[in-house]
């Protein structure tokens, strides 16, 4: 199942797009995507990402404990 971030995030790639295109910048973006720092970069966002999900739910989210009451 498709969560709500990959929606947000789907329709943001979408708009990028759009916008690249429409000025004309879609080669300068993809020569961008392509450096190594870009690279780097999104490797660092996944290994965050893994570690945020291996945390658990966001404390906002969590089910009170009964001697927290």
């Amino acid at each position: 199942m498709e969560t709500p971030i990959s929606r947000v995030i789907e329709h943001q790639r979408k708009a990028l797009d759009f916008m690249l295109d429409a000025l004309g910048l879609r080669q300068a973006y993809e020569e961008v995507s392509r450096l190594p720092e870009t690279k780097e970069m999104e490797r660092a966002v996944a290994a965050l990402e893994t570690e945020i999900e291996a945390l658990g739910p966001p404390v906002s989210e969590r089910e009170p404990r009964t001697d927290d009451i």
